[in-house]
């Protein structure tokens, strides 16, 4: 195993919350002023009262989630759809959001909401008006950073950012957030490390990476030796098998075939 000791400056910009299912007895953090509500509870369903604990809104919702900035994620029960959804309130209670999304989750001042689309979840990123940013059209989306995401479309993850730009020419397998603004990205059956905009911190031609504070572990691929008559050759992969006139090499479930004679 190999051992990088590398030095990250790690920056957490804002507060990170993901919509949770089920009910959220949460109350607000004391920041907004005077006028600072929290939630009650009735007949398992959720409202926003104020300090003096007096209903701002009646308990319609399932779950109450207070992101900061006066604005609190709810989900609720839409007749019309048949199936609770998720919108936005104010901390008066004033709908922001519409209740359309079968997914919600607050970053900063992006949101990452998930609608269906023939039957699939499709995701996107609305702004702090509701407003659609970035369009409906990844099958995963996922904070990395200040403004930055990791976007599922088919087979490749690609980092953008809020408005739905590529940062890097990454076109990762998978993307996994190993920490703030530090992603370990896999790319053939290989892995390495990236930032959050995708410049690369490691070479992608690792079999496992584990990045502890300022240490990163990485084990490399066994190093296959083939010799034929006077000639040899090396291959860094897990895998390697003769079948007739090719090589079947592999790393993970990622496989493909060399021509012997090359």
């Amino acid at each position: 195993m190999l051992r990088l000791t590398l030095v990250f400056t790690f920056l957490i910009y804002g507060t990170v919350c993901w919509a949770q299912t089920g009910s959220y007895p949460g109350s607000l953090d004391g920041t907004e002023g005077p006028e600072v509500h929290n939630f009650y509870s009735d007949n398992e369903l959720w409202g926003i009262q104020s300090k003096r604990s007096r209903p701002v809104t009646p308990a319609l919702y399932d779950t109450l989630i207070y992101v900061g900035n006066g604005q609190v994620l709810a989900k609720k029960w839409v007749t019309s759809q048949q199936q609770s959804l998720w919108g936005a309130l104010n901390n008066e209670g004033k709908q922001l959001f519409a209740f359309q999304y079968v997914s919600l989750e607050a970053h900063n001042n992006n949101y990452i909401c998930g609608v269906l689309k023939n039957n699939l979840v499709k995701y996107g990123l609305l702004n702090t008006e509701g407003k659609i940013i970035v369009n409906t059209d990844y099958d995963k989306l996922m904070w990395v950073g200040p403004n930055r995401f990791a976007a599922t479309k088919g087979k490749k993850t690609t980092i953008i950012d809020n408005a739905g730009n590529r940062t890097s020419q990454l076109a990762a397998d998978s993307i996994v957030l190993q920490g703030p603004r530090l992603l370990q990205v896999w790319y053939n059956g290989k892995t390495g490390l990236v930032t959050a905009e995708g410049a690369p911190i490691t070479e992608i031609r690792f079999a496992d990476l584990t990045a502890n504070q300022n240490t990163i572990e990485a084990t490399p691929f066994p190093k296959w030796l083939v010799t034929q008559g006077q000639d040899s050759s090396y291959y860094h992969v897990e895998h390697l098998l003769s079948w007739g006139t090719v090589y079947i090499v592999g790393n993970g479930t990622a496989y493909w075939l060399i021509d012997r004679t090359d």
